[in-house]
């Protein structure tokens, strides 16, 4: 029993590193093309999924450099949660996974989502600010 918690605990606390890893990685999202970072061997490694892909609904998001020029797979498990910040909706961020996607995984996913979010809300609002 006392092995139970701890190992609960271990996990509890690894996933709280790499939640805390992620989002200093996002919070240095200064511009749009650092959106890019989300695709990267590293950062999949951190959210234990093997791709990301995102599909935005507002035009000043849809620019070149942001679309997937490498072909992605099809991977049994995928799983998506919205890109929404205030009243502002920017699409959706979509997981792919070879492994079916647990209750603890999908929370931290939808964390990492709602983080991606602010950034895109405070990349906007800089844009409007320069204009």
């Amino acid at each position: 029993m006392i092995q139970k918690k701890k190992i609960g605990k271990t996990t509890e606390t690894l996933q709280k590193k790499k939640l805390y890893l992620a989002l200093l990685c996002i919070y240095r999202f200064y511009k749009l093309r650092d959106l890019l970072f989300l695709k990267s061997k590293s950062f999949l490694k951190l959210c234990e999924v093997s791709y990301i892909d995102w599909n935005f609904n507002k035009v000043w998001l849809r620019k070149d450099y942001l679309s997937s020029k490498i072909e992605r797979k099809n991977w049994p498990f995928q799983i998506s949660f919205p890109l929404e910040c205030k009243t502002n909706s920017y699409g959706e961020l979509i997981f792919f996974s070879s492994q079916k996607f647990l209750q603890s995984k999908k929370k931290f996913l939808k964390k990492i989502t709602f983080f991606v979010s602010l950034s895109l809300y405070f990349i906007e609002n800089k844009e409007k600010m320069k204009n």
